[in-house]
């Protein structure tokens, strides 16, 4: 490849021998042709020393023409060093180069051809051709093999590069190009002014990155690298150099072509990283002319130099002398940044070219400038007068501490003893019996500390932390107070940037300071060793949520702070977006107190155990002071408080399956969640996650409220405190439930589980007015035929007080009394409905029984069976009976005997005074009993009307003896205290011996109120029948799930006979809920 010099481009020419690591010198076989293409005999052979060859307009022989000869010229050469080499030079006219028979220049035609090409050869012998055309004209060819690494130089006789060269000059490999002419000449043929040079070195870049181009130049200069121009300064005067380009890894040709016009002469280059320092120091005060000593210098920010009352060099003068330190700065983030340092005597600093410090006498500077992220370029001009010299300087994150340090109390004294860059924007600084520095001493020192805060909009901030002995605080100049100790300092901060600078001192003794800046947003902590809020305390910062939430389980909140017996005092400023009620709510273990500008808003304090609160207040909008007093006793500790803009419901959510964790608290006017796969918060997960919502909403009168909704998966319902609706399985769940409420607040608590899969939940709530009916149906597995059959093959057969209209008994079982008309049965027989030992058995006939008889007939048998009087109460139902009452479809719907499918496990929503005025009137034990009845509903979840019903029924409406009270003395044939007792469902009252079986159930269960029965009795019904799924008259006499099993009667109408009763009642209210479930055969 070649490569021209520029239009103004001349020929290079080596006076000195080759240098030994670049190629062994030889002599060059030459030969010369009489016509321009090398062709034929020649005509001259001879041995050229170099191609250093200038014929002007003759030729190298008398026999050869002045113009249209050619030569070829060859050597072998042997390089020491496998490395890039450049092949330069100029010829007039055409030239052609080959490398080991390789062509690798091509110019051979009539023009003046310039040289500049870099080979690459690797150590060892290599043969060198050249051929050179001569059309017409000057006649001349220079070429010479250098190393490329090199400054090589040519000087021309004029200022623009033109003409012969009249002198040559290799350098070396340095990358530091200094030429310095003063008032002379760079050699022989070359004049003090007007002259010009040609300088060209190949850099090897080692790391990709900015590179900075820099010196001082007198007069003008071009810059080319890798043939692209970078500096031009040919036509004016360059003096200071300063120039930054990026460049890749790896190999580039710089080319500078210098001009000298008049007067001084120098030019001082350098090639360094550009985020390194690079110093130039000049033996006058003006920085001018060339500089005596210059040092590239590390790549940190901080610049630092003493040289007490000596310079930089011994080539630099020791006073009067100046230097300028240039370096390319990175900024990472957009920001302010400060300019720290100090000088004696005098500098100006200069950044991206603007002069943003000047200081003319010695002392410090600590400004603030903007930077913007990417590379900036800084320069500092440095002057120094007389006696002392030093410059210090460094470039940090204006929001950083940085602190200098005084060996006394007044924070005075030139210069600072010790100065340093926190790194942080919080003082931490604990010295002990210490100091900062072996320059401070450990008693009787100060520090002027400095740091920028930028306000986003005006607000309170928070000054905090422990210092020992004390600091004056200081913001844009004014003092704002003095601290000592631990303290806590609230100042007004306006929007904006604001210089804070603190004015340290200290005694004697232990020495520290230690201060943190926030805003009032985030909640500040202080914990104490007691339980009292009293004496030192730990501080602690924590996030600038709303909600604040610690767990120490078992632990504390600093090591310094016991387990047990601590106490926390926590603040923060709550900005209300708006004006209007906003929920206060927390949640502690063990005690605590909310208090919000200074008024209380509840107080637990003394507490021992886990209490969760919720309370509405209302604040303004704008800014309000929130403290929380936290009180720990013994065991597991933790707090946990919010404020949220107040709705119909507060929701709080758990991470768990069990209603523990750090729960996200938030407030809606409604229930209507649908998560699908997610969950309500990103911190929530999306399966096995908890939820509860709670609300106080007033009724505006009494009455039955219907509660529906969704939920996927669990839910429970309690309102004041009282289960109402519970389904706590997996899976997706439609609820609707109709629940009785009294006018005024009542507190809802719903509480939801998400087990996997898809998550939602809604809730309403509607007054029901009037009656409501609801029906569903039931399948079982069974078919009817199945279910009779059971039940008609029970150890009690299914029992009736309807007789066959004729009873029977064989002959032989009675012993005819006198006259006939009675007999007496010699042995236990069973009776029949007809004169036939097959017909349907009625019932058993107890031996030694006297019955009447009214007939005699002669059996199927052939035997004579006796017609009589059957007396007893209950007898077995026929199959055909007890099929029509378990069959659903006998039934009507709205009829009394609908009733038996009536739903038992949930209570009616009846109004007691009511019950009282209209049902449990003139009842005898039974009046005014509504209460009782009730509170037995609600307490287990049972029909209000089923249980008056079943009561009046048992009681004969409240007259029974067992419902008045018994008093038992006997229970299983051992003697008992004395105690009346009552049994308002006649449980226990087996038929053989009610009153005796009543009464002493009623004793073991304590049933010795009329209250008490009521309720009680209500429990065995719920949790014998209703809780185990028989929660209809139907299920608990024919338990379709299992029949034949856990039946409540052997009565065939004992479900159908409950129901008049109920019917009669319900007839007698105006308003009340009815839900029906219909059992379904297969």
């Amino acid at each position: 490849m070649a490569l021209g010099f520029a239009a103004t481009c001349a020929v290079f020419v080596m006076k000195e021998p080759m240098q030994a690591d670049a190629a062994t010198p030889s002599s060059w076989e030459a030969s010369y042709y009489n016509n321009k293409t090398l062709s034929g005999t020649p005509v001259l052979k001879r041995t050229e020393k170099d191609l250093h060859l200038d014929w002007g307009y003759g030729s190298p022989s008398a026999a050869l023409p002045v113009d249209g000869f050619s030569a070829t010229f060859r050597k072998t050469i042997t390089v020491g060093t496998t490395a890039d080499y450049r092949l330069i030079g100029r010829a007039d006219d055409g030239i052609r180069v080959y490398v080991d028979n390789k062509l690798v220049y091509d110019d051979f035609k009539p023009s003046m051809a310039n040289l500049n090409m870099t080979i690459p050869l690797t150590a060892g012998t290599h043969d060198i051709r050249i051929d050179y055309l001569e059309a017409g004209g000057a006649a001349y060819i220079t070429a010479d093999l250098v190393r490329a690494d090199e400054w090589h130089a040519v000087y021309f006789p004029n200022n623009n590069m033109t003409g012969n060269v009249k002198l040559t000059e290799s350098i070396g490999n340095k990358a530091y190009l200094n030429k310095v002419w003063g008032y002379g000449s760079p050699g022989a043929g070359i004049g003090v002014d007007n002259f010009s040079g040609f300088f060209s070195k190949q850099y090897d870049i080692a790391e990709a990155g900015n590179y900075r181009f820099v010196g001082k130049v007198d007069d003008g200069m071009r810059i080319y690298v890798d043939g692209k121009a970078i500096v031009n300064t040919w036509d004016s005067f360059q003096d200071n150099l300063n120039v930054t380009i990026p460049l890749t890894k790896g190999k580039h040709q710089v080319t500078v072509q210098y001009r000298e016009k008049s007067g001084a002469a120098h030019l001082q280059m350098n090639l360094v990283k550009a985020n390194a320092w690079y110093e130039q120091y000049f033996n006058n005060t003006t920085w001018g002319l060339n500089s005596n000593y210059t040092a590239a210098g590390s790549t940190a920010n901080k610049l630092t130099h003493n040289w007490g009352t000596g310079s930089p060099h011994a080539s630099v003068n020791k006073d009067n002398f100046t230097g300028i330190m240039d370096k390319q700065i990175e900024v990472a983030t957009a920001r302010d940044y400060r300019i720290i340092g100090n000088v004696d005597d005098a500098a100006a600093i200069y950044v991206d070219g603007k002069l943003v410090t000047n200081l003319t006498t010695r002392g410090e500077f600590n400004t603030v400038v903007y930077l913007s992220k990417g590379t900036h370029d800084v320069r500092i001009k440095f002057k120094e007068g007389g006696g002392a010299a030093y410059v210090n300087f460094n470039v940090i994150d204006a929001n950083v501490w940085y602190a200098k340090y005084y060996p006394n109390e007044t924070v005075s004294g030139f210069p600072y003893a010790f100065d340093e860059v926190t790194g942080m924007t919080t003082i931490a600084k604990n010295w002990g019996t210490g100091s900062p520095n072996s320059a401070v001493p450990a008693d009787h020192f100060s520090a002027r500390m400095h740091r920028q805060i930028d306000a986003p909009e005006a607000s309170h901030y928070r000054f905090y932390g422990d210092v020992k002995d004390e600091a004056i605080i200081y913001m844009d100049g004014k003092n704002m107070g003095t601290v000592s100790g631990q303290y806590n300092q609230v100042i007004w901060v306006p929007k904006g940037k604001h210089a804070i600078s603190i004015a340290y001192k200290h005694k004697t003794g232990a020495a520290s300071m230690n201060m943190n800046i926030e805003k009032l947003d985030k909640w500040f902590a202080r914990y104490y060793k007691n339980t009292n809020f009293t004496g030192a305390y730990v501080a602690k910062l924590h996030d600038t949520q709303t909600a604040f939430y610690q767990n120490w389980a078992y632990g504390s909140p600093d090591p310094a702070i016991p387990n047990d017996n601590f106490s926390a005092v926590i603040e923060k400023q709550y900005v209300a977006p708006k004006t209007g009620n906003y929920n206060i709510v927390g949640r502690a273990d063990d005690g605590m107190r909310v208090t919000i500008d200074g008024k209380v808003v509840f107080d637990n304090r003394g507490l021992s155990y886990v209490r969760e609160e919720n309370h509405v207040i209302p604040l303004t909008q704008g800014t309000h002071n929130v403290k929380v007093e936290y009180v720990e006793r013994t065991g597991a500790a933790s707090v946990d408080f919010n404020i949220l803009p107040s709705n119909t419901w507060l929701a709080r959510y758990y991470p768990t399956d069990s209603f523990s964790g750090r729960p996200v608290y938030k407030t809606m006017s409604s229930i209507n969640d649908n998560w699908g796969a997610g969950s309500p918060d990103p911190s929530i997960p999306n399966d096995r996650f908890t939820a509860r919502y709670e609300s106080t909403m007033n009724m505006a009168k009494d009455g039955n409220y219907e509660i529906s909704g969704r939920a996927d998966d669990r839910i429970r319902v309690k309102v004041d405190g009282q289960v109402v609706y519970e389904d706590w399985t997996a899976g997706l769940n439609n609820y609707k439930e109709t629940i009785p409420l009294t006018k005024g607040n009542h507190k809802f608590i719903i509480e939801y589980m998400e087990d996997t899969g898809g998550a939602a939940l809604s809730f309403n709530i509607n007054y029901v007015s009037g009656i409501e009916k609801n029906y569903r149906t039931q399948s079982y597995t069974s078919t009817l035929a199945q279910a009779l059959a059971i039940q008609m093959q029970g150890s009690t057969p299914p029992q009736t007080s309807v007789k066959p209209p004729n009873t029977y008994v064989r002959s032989n079982f009675v012993t005819l009394n006198a006259g006939g008309a009675t007999g007496k049965t010699t042995a236990a027989t069973s009776v029949r409905d007809a004169a036939n030992p097959n017909a349907f058995l009625v019932g058993p006939l107890a031996k030694d029984l006297t019955i009447t008889i009214t007939g005699t007939v002669t059996g199927t048998d052939g035997a004579k069976w006796y017609k009589f009087n059957y007396t007893r109460a209950w007898v077995n139902a026929y199959q055909k009976d007890v099929q029509y009452y378990m069959n659903p479809n006998s039934f009507v719907k709205d009829t009394k005997e609908y009733l038996q499918f009536l739903v038992l496990s949930k209570p009616a929503g009846l109004n007691v005074a009511e019950v009282n005025s209209k049902i449990l009137v003139n009842k005898g034990i039974l009046t005014g009993q509504g209460a009782s009845f009730a509170t037995a509903a609600k307490t287990y979840q049972i029909n209000e009307i089923y249980l008056m019903s079943h009561a009046m029924l048992e009681t004969g409406n409240g007259s029974s003896q067992l419902a008045n009270g018994v008093l038992v003395s006997m229970v299983d044939g051992k003697p008992v205290t004395p105690k009346l007792v009552y049994n308002m469902y006649g449980i226990g009252a087996v038929d053989s011996n009610p009153l005796k079986g009543g009464s002493e159930y009623a004793y073991k269960q304590g049933w010795d109120t009329p209250e008490k029965a009521i309720i009680g009795g209500a429990q065995f019904v719920a949790q014998n029948y209703v809780a185990r799924g028989q929660d209809t008259l139907y299920k608990m006499r024919w338990n379709p799930a299992n029949p034949g099993v856990h039946q409540y009667a052997t009565d065939i109408k004992w479900a159908t006979s409950q129901t008049t009763n109920m019917y009669n009642m319900y007839n007698l209210l105006t308003s009340y809920i009815q839900d029906f479930e219909i059992p379904k055969y297969k």
